[in-house]
């Protein structure tokens, strides 16, 4: 009884500093119950490194259900996708996660080693070519 009472607290905790850090215009299912857009890739990427990534894939899609503006989701599921050989779809993520937040480095780093594992060596060299090129122009942190 003291544990789910306690559960409940954190949760109604975590939910009001959640909505209270949302900005204008953001999808209205995260102002309801912001809980599944930050447990659900959490999750996936604890299945993705556990190798367990058909799991992980489900979960990060169940995510992008419910808010298809997520670029880290993106990003994820484009990794767990090309652990499972689907690289056609995991570039297609990466594309997505690039095009939602193109100013950063490790998204366009997941593209090119997408891009590689496809053999298209044309868009790795492009892509490792603009990361150089940031790198000559500014700090690019690691994540």
């Amino acid at each position: 009884m003291f544990a789910e009472l306690e559960g409940m607290v954190y949760r109604r905790t975590l939910t009001s500093v959640l909505t209270g850090c949302l900005t204008e215009g953001a999808h209205p299912t995260f102002a309801l119950d912001p809980l599944p857009l930050v447990l659900s890739p959490s999750r996936g990427w604890h299945l993705y490194l556990a190798r367990r990534c058909d799991e992980a894939i489900d979960y990060y899609r169940r995510t992008i259900d419910l808010d298809s503006d997520f670029p880290l989701v993106h990003y994820d599921l484009g990794l767990a996708l090309l652990q499972e050989a689907k690289s056609r779809q995991a570039m297609e993520e990466l594309e997505r996660a690039v095009s939602f937040s193109p100013n950063t480095a490790m998204f366009m780093a997941g593209l090119g080693y997408a891009a590689t594992a496809r053999g298209d060596h044309d868009l790795a060299f492009d892509t490792i070519s603009d990361l150089k090129e940031w790198c000559q122009h500014a700090y690019i942190p690691s994540c």
